[in-house]
């Protein structure tokens, strides 16, 4: 191999070494036999894993105070106020609801707050509830109260039933599983009252009008109503039951909770 040969070779070898190339068989004497193998590049170790932060766990819950006003929808009028503000400190609105000027004059006018909070911050957590109603009435026709309740969203089964005992009896289930929340449609609602209430763990009120309904409701982290279907207009049933349904599953007050829970 002549010379020029010989330095070419070297220059080549220099450059496979600079490529992590081996070259094997060769004495470097030039006589040109040696076998060029590529080294595996050395792997470089995987930097460690970091652990995962730890969780951090939910903020507990809580329920709205009693005498605040949940509201829900993305439009709050006078209609959803009308009645409803008596012993009211502060009215929680949805975060991105529109509120009219007239509610907002009728809140001014007696001094109380307007919130705006998230979904879950004002119902403590809650979901909507499931709706569970019995009828206990052979003529009524419940469908339209239904498809109303339907529409605004809320999630409702209902049946007719001939017995008041065995209507409440099923409620309660529902109710004290946490399932729903009852609502018993009956026109003797002082005796679907006691049925009721003689379940452990079942807190039913009657409810007559829209106000009076939160405010009773609140007092005992009611699971269960009784309307009266024949004394208010189906709007207001209605309204009296969706309102029910956005307070979630109440729990009952620490201060009753050893006699009501």
């Amino acid at each position: 191999m002549t010379a020029t040969a010989t330095q070419i070779e070297r220059v080549v070898r220099e450059v496979l070494a600079e490529m992590g190339v081996e070259v094997r068989g060769s004495s470097g004497n030039g006589n040109g036999n040696g076998t060029a193998t590529a080294n595996p590049p050395t792997s470089q170790p995987a930097p460690p894993s970091q652990p995962a932060p730890p969780s951090q766990p939910a903020p507990p819950s809580r329920p709205a105070p009693r005498d605040a006003l949940v509201l829900g929808g993305s439009l709050i009028t006078l209609s959803d106020v009308e009645g409803r503000l008596s012993r009211i400190k502060t009215v929680l609105v949805p975060t991105d609801a529109v509120v009219t000027p007239s509610v907002r004059d009728a809140l001014h006018n007696r001094g109380i707050a307007l919130r705006r909070e998230t979904n879950e911050a004002i119902t403590g957590g809650n979901r909507i509830a499931p709706v569970a109603i019995r009828v206990v009435s052979n003529r009524w026709d419940f469908a339209p109260l239904v498809n109303m309740l339907r529409r605004d969203g809320l999630t409702v089964t209902a049946e007719r039933s001939d017995c008041l005992i065995q209507s409440t009896d099923h409620l309660a289930e529902q109710a004290t599983g946490g399932a729903a929340v009852g609502v018993v449609l009956s026109t003797h609602p002082a005796m679907a009252l006691c049925l009721a209430n003689r379940h452990a763990g079942v807190r039913a009120v009657v409810a007559r009008q829209r106000d009076q309904a939160a405010a009773e409701i609140a007092d005992v982290g009611a699971n269960v109503i009784v309307l009266d279907q024949t004394s208010l207009p189906l709007f207001n049933l209605k309204q009296i039951i969706a309102d029910f349904a956005r307070g979630g599953v109440r729990p009952c007050p620490e201060s009753l909770s050893e006699r009501l829970a």
